[in-house]
């Protein structure tokens, strides 16, 4: 297999952030892909080739989110650091409005849903291992951000999606329960409260993914374990709980996970950023049978890693985020177009 690249700049040495919209209205996916700190974040407009649009001010090292905050049909973004969030208006055309301040402690995560039923979007918080809920009020501004019971401590991120397929907004917790790192769901009663789930053991406290890995139509979790060359797969029932996990060997240092549909069949297969760029691990017959992971070198650590249709052929594409090699030079986006047929 083989991935013509493109690639784009960066503000600054950290890479930070990866999120993916239609930002300009015109059926394409789009990239927003944010510093790991204070600078501009690049929005790139999908054909291929990319086009780049104006940068956007945006300190948003914990996470870049797309949603419609103020009712009005265009993508928005929402940018969250560890003193606040703010969110930005989206135009239609790729370009985006002055920040709006979010009043939150701390805010270390986002999970974006409409949680109390009344067709704005609101937001939930991982807010310095506490779980917090701010609701919209439909014109991107957000009212007080409010404690959500059974999340007092042990949050480190969030997720957002129906996990038990009642058509009521969700989020799953990566976070510390009685045996240790657990992913667990909170269910949506659909009027801005929850009901917690019991969790399924995970192997470290690497970054975690929402994906319907074995297209079955019940959401699973995907959890890259930094610290044992791995990720573990965690299999949704579909009821808000979870099977134990599948642990699958990666490349060293994996820092994100996701997965696609890249060499062509039926099956999604694991795609990881990590010190080797990026490599995939296809998958040879469901629920856990893996192909050993190939490598794709990108010329430095992969960072971040999303799965995405760019070009809008048969396969999927790849976006990664690697740092500039020294601080003196820039990171970079790389978009891997799949050139499988």
């Amino acid at each position: 297999m083989t991935f013509p690249a493109e690639k784009f700049n960066l503000a600054g040495p950290y890479s930070g952030p990866l999120a993916t919209g239609d930002f300009n209205k015109d059926g394409r996916p789009d990239i927003i892909a944010a510093l790991n700190g204070n600078g501009n974040a690049k929005v790139l407009l999908g054909a291929p080739p990319m086009t780049a649009a104006a940068d956007l001010s945006m300190n948003a090292f914990n996470g870049v989110f797309v949603g419609d905050f103020n009712g009005d049909t265009q993508e928005d973004l929402l940018g969250v650091h560890g003193g606040a969030a703010n969110v930005f208006l989206g135009s239609g055309t790729g370009t985006f409005g002055a920040a709006k301040l979010v009043t939150v402690s701390e805010p270390t995560g986002a999970a974006l849903g409409d949680y109390n039923g009344d067709g704005k979007l609101d937001v939930v918080w991982a807010s310095f291992g506490n779980g917090m809920l701010s609701l919209g009020n439909g014109d991107g501004t957000m009212g007080t951000a409010t404690a959500i019971q059974g999340l007092a401590t042990g949050v480190n991120q969030v997720l957002p999606g129906d996990f038990n397929g009642d058509g009521k907004a969700d989020f799953v917790v990566l976070g510390t329960g009685p045996t240790g790192w657990e992913v667990w769901a909170m269910i949506g009663t659909g009027s801005g409260t929850f009901t917690k789930q019991a969790g399924a053991g995970v192997t470290t406290s690497g970054r975690a993914t929402v994906v319907d890995f074995d297209g079955d139509g019940k959401l699973d979790i995907l959890v890259a374990n930094t610290n044992n060359n791995s990720v573990s797969l965690v299999y949704g029932n579909g009821n808000g709980t979870f099977q134990a996990k599948v642990d699958v060997a990666t490349g060293p240092k994996p820092v994100w996970a996701t997965a696609g549909k890249i060499n062509g069949d039926s099956m999604k297969d694991l795609v990881v950023a990590g010190d080797n760029g990026v490599s995939v691990s296809f998958m040879v017959q469901l629920p856990s049978s893996f192909a050993l992971p190939v490598d794709y070198a990108i010329g430095g650590k992969g960072k971040r890693v999303l799965v995405t249709n760019v070009d809008l052929k048969k396969n999927d594409d790849i976006v990664v985020t690697l740092d500039g090699p020294t601080a003196a030079q820039v990171g970079t986006v790389q978009f891997l177009y799949n050139a499988c047929p």
